[in-house]
């Protein structure tokens, strides 16, 4: 993945860019999208370290998949356009 980004940025002649920049991209779109901040951490695989965290082990796969069905759908009406 890291070879066919490095060769994608080298073919668009961005200097600056990374793929943390794919991420944010990413958050801020599914945020867009409606997803509340907590969604889109865990989509991040952001550690919650609050109390109730320690307790709710549910993973949230169905939420998380929603929201990367949306953003897959929405960045798919982008490169259509």
């Amino acid at each position: 993945m890291t070879t066919a980004l490095t060769r994608a940025i080298q073919a668009a002649e961005k200097e600056h860019f990374s793929s943390h920049d794919l991420r944010r991209t990413a958050a801020t779109n599914i945020s867009a999208l409606g997803y509340p901040d907590e969604m889109v951490g865990r989509i991040l695989n952001h550690v919650n370290r609050t109390v109730t965290a320690r307790y709710n082990r549910h993973a949230h796969l169905d939420e998380k998949r929603q929201a990367l069905e949306a953003w897959a759908a929405r960045l798919r009406g982008f490169v259509s356009d």
